[in-house]
């Protein structure tokens, strides 16, 4: 349980990042690859990543 809890807060510390970026390119949201785009863009990705590990 306290690992599914430590999961939770990752994510709720990286959505307002992941909302920038798909603000940002608002065609991400209307593609499918839109995701990947993200990982592969500029910027820090990084934090996009960690969440998924």
């Amino acid at each position: 349980r306290d690992n599914g809890e430590d999961d939770v807060d990752r994510v709720l510390e990286v959505l307002p990042a992941i909302i920038e970026k798909l603000r940002a390119v608002p065609s991400a949201g209307l593609c499918g690859r839109g995701a990947e785009h993200l990982h592969s863009g500029p910027g820090p990705s990084g934090t996009i990543a960690d969440a998924h590990s």
